[in-house]
């Protein structure tokens, strides 16, 4: 009964706000031979922050709602991002996923991408059994193609590619992918809010207004929500905000300068703050209205 009332008070413990997480870091880039395309993995989740008590000992763990990992293809000419396929089979255990973006190699050639996975190694061992994940253990001993147009998957000659692999981890070439990337919608990289995360008009508008969540998923709502809404909802928008405001100021303003000076800052600074987010919020429905969203 004990164990079932922690769990119960850890899961309930966690925001009711969706943060949004696209990692490429750390994963291995590859490029074709005239530097016009390139091939990475990336991983996508969906998460809720700890509160309260899920935040003790260290910080607590975060909740995660959707979790992907895939090969992607990037093409500089057409600014177009692919989704190949997804590799959720290769990532079996917690020690294992989390260092996974460095333990797969790629090679893109032509049409193929080619990508092997790589035997773990250290503490990423104890994770793995042969005999309770059998398949993980033959997929790390096949090479794989994908063609990056009909995402037709395929299990090709090992020995042939092993030593053709792109073992280059410049920093450059990382960074030059990522310069790319950077200019992707989330609608783009295949999160559909609506789909993946369906709520009232009114709990958008919340993220917005209270300044929830995180700056990815409020990002997020400005490219697909905001544009769906009327003028009117826009304008209550900003008229709960300046409540907010109000609120802030005088939350600020009650407390006395000499009895409590570290809490008046502290509240004073969340009022300046969200002064400047107004102004965010304002520029970017101007820029809507500008763009003719």
């Amino acid at each position: 009964m004990l164990g079932i009332i922690i769990i119960f008070l850890l899961d309930s413990c966690h925001s009711k706000y969706l943060s949004i997480e696209i990692r490429t870091k750390g994963s291995p880039v590859a490029w074709n031979k005239d530097k016009t395309e390139f091939a990475f993995i990336a991983k996508r989740r969906l998460y809720r922050v700890p509160v309260g008590i899920a935040r003790f000992p260290d910080g607590g763990m975060t909740k995660t709602e959707y979790i992907d990992f895939s090969l992607y293809h990037y093409s500089i000419k057409q600014k177009k991002l692919t989704h190949l396929i997804g590799l959720n089979e290769f990532y079996l255990g917690p020690g294992y996923r989390w260092s996974s973006f460095s333990q797969i190699n790629l090679k893109l050639k032509d049409s193929l991408l080619f990508y092997k996975l790589i035997k773990p190694s250290g503490y990423a061992v104890k994770y793995l059994d042969e005999y309770r994940q059998p398949n993980f253990f033959k997929d790390i001993s096949k090479t794989y193609s994908v063609n990056i147009y009909t995402h037709q998957k395929s299990i090709v000659d090992t020995t042939v590619f092993t030593n053709k692999f792109n073992h280059n981890r410049e920093r450059m070439e990382r960074s030059s992918a990522r310069k790319y990337l950077s200019s992707l919608t989330y609608s783009d990289w295949g999160i559909n809010l609506k789909e993946f995360y369906p709520q009232s008009k009114s709990t958008y508008m919340d993220y917005i207004v209270n300044g929830i969540g995180d700056s990815k998923m409020r990002q997020a709502i400005f490219e697909q929500i905001i544009p769906e809404l009327t003028q009117k909802d826009c304008q209550n928008i900003i008229k709960r905000m300046q409540k907010q405001k109000q609120i802030f100021y005088k939350e600020f303003n009650k407390l006395d300068e000499k009895k409590d000076p570290y809490r008046r800052s502290i509240r004073k600074e969340r009022y300046d703050n969200y002064i400047l987010y107004i102004k965010e919020i304002k520029n970017k429905f101007f820029n809507l209205k500008k763009s003719g969203s």
